[in-house]
């Protein structure tokens, strides 16, 4: 059955020099413990028989087992170890940490989301955002009792950002949002509510799903303002895009949500993508990246958008759709108004009419979306074009509101309030 040359060789140098000798070895190691392990024969067999025979006896132990019992023993090791490295990487940092840059000293890596605002944010000697990364002044902390807390969602437009013109040197300047301009006018009215502005500039719908899934709980809402949009028909590389997504099956994206919560899960993932990023950055040619594409696109922008409007829902809270507007709304002939060129450049389009056209393709999706969700939606497009004297968008900026445009869009949502029933006559609240 064995070669006995083999076996010779084996005893006498201690080295298996091939194949043939192993099987051999083996083979004669178990037909010795088989036996006798007191017997004489080759002592690396003798030494070997006692494990072996205890590995056996554990073997013979462990088969009269119920079923259960032998999965359990298999499976409270491995538990043990994820459960060990899920402590550690929470403990360390290793949880939140990400391995791709953020796009600037805006912003700072998020696990979840991408990106989020950087706490402490400045604006000159004016801070933006607080400790939480949200935009408001200080922490936010409890519900207060008795108190309506809305939160609206959102992305620069919500933020409050505007581009600032060329001939200046171009950039950005924040001006006052309307999530505060709303609480400004219901803090007048004496009313008990709370508006959190948890918008985040470079948000999609899907940055603002993965807020609902793992953020918005914290922060208790009653109602949940969304406005979304831009940021999802901007032209973005493959990759980007591809993270800024869900997987095509249900399954598979109920899995992804239920592992996201583990710190391990995020660890890995962002380990991942980062080794990723550093390969395709490395292995670059110049003139060779593929063409960019739509962050999100429709179908999947109606999805993010619906799968929110769920969500929210099953927080107890009221989702508020607002559509947002272009300045395509607005001016009648968007090509020769003079808006930056970047905003093209960016989106990747060839003429504002254009870009127009595609963003109202968008807010025809918002608007549908809403209604089939029986959600409320506050359609800013016709306020803009009711009150286009007051210059609601710069004739350098197409996306973002001025100052005026978030004044309409803060009282269009202070009127909807009031008729909404949400306050009785004595300026108290009821419920949603």
């Amino acid at each position: 059955m064995y070669s006995k040359s083999a076996i010779g060789t084996i005893s006498e140098t201690g080295w298996v020099t091939s194949p043939k000798a192993l099987r051999d070895r083996l083979a004669f190691m178990l037909a010795r413990s088989s036996t006798s392990g007191k017997k004489k024969g080759d002592p690396f067999a003798q030494r070997a028989g006692r494990p072996i025979r205890l590995a056996r006896y554990m073997a013979s132990w462990i088969s009269g087992w119920p079923l259960f019992r032998r999965v359990l023993i298999v499976f409270l090791p491995a538990a043990a170890l994820v459960c060990g490295l899920e402590v550690l990487v929470r403990t360390t940092g290793l949880a939140s940490r990400c391995f791709i840059p953020p796009r600037d000293a805006t912003f700072e890596c998020d696990p979840l989301t991408g990106h989020r605002m950087k706490p402490g944010l400045k604006s000159g000697r004016r801070p933006l955002v607080n400790d939480q990364g949200l935009r408001m002044a200080a922490h936010v902390g409890r519900k207060p009792s008795g108190f309506v807390r809305i939160v609206s969602l959102g992305d620069s437009c919500t933020f409050g950002a505007v581009a600032v013109p060329d001939r200046t040197g171009g950039g950005v300047r924040f001006v006052t949002p309307y999530p505060q301009l709303l609480q400004q006018r219901l803090n007048r009215a004496l009313r008990l509510v709370q508006v959190v502005n948890a918008a985040v500039v470079g948000y999609t719908t899907y940055g603002g799903l993965q807020f609902v899934r793992h953020k918005l709980a914290a922060l208790e809402p009653d109602l949940v303002t969304v406005r979304f949009g831009w940021n999802d028909h901007l032209r973005v590389p493959p990759d980007r895009a591809e993270r800024l997504r869900d997987p095509s099956s249900r399954l598979l994206t109920e899995g992804k949500v239920f592992l996201e919560k583990s710190g391990l899960f995020l660890f890995l993932r962002s380990a991942g993508e980062g080794l990723a990023y550093r390969r395709a950055k490395r292995n670059a040619r110049p003139g060779g990246s593929q063409p960019p594409v739509l962050a999100v696109p429709l179908p999947e922008y109606e999805r993010n958008l619906t799968a929110m409007i769920q969500g929210i829902r099953a927080l107890g809270a009221e989702p508020w759709i607002i559509v947002a507007p272009d300045a395509g709304d607005v001016y009648d002939d968007v090509d020769r108004v003079g808006f930056t060129r970047l905003t093209l450049a960016l989106n990747g389009f060839e003429s504002f009419s254009e870009f127009a056209r595609v963003h109202d393709e968008y807010e025809d999706a918002t608007r549908e979306v809403a209604a089939a969700a029986g959600a409320k939606v506050i359609d800013m497009v016709p306020v803009y074009r009711q009150n286009r004297s007051r210059r609601p968008f710069n004739t350098w900026d197409f996306v973002h509101p001025t100052a005026a445009g978030h004044e309409l869009e803060a009282q269009g949502l202070m009127k909807e309030l009031m008729e909404s029933g949400v306050f009785d006559r004595e300026g108290k609240r009821r419920t949603f």
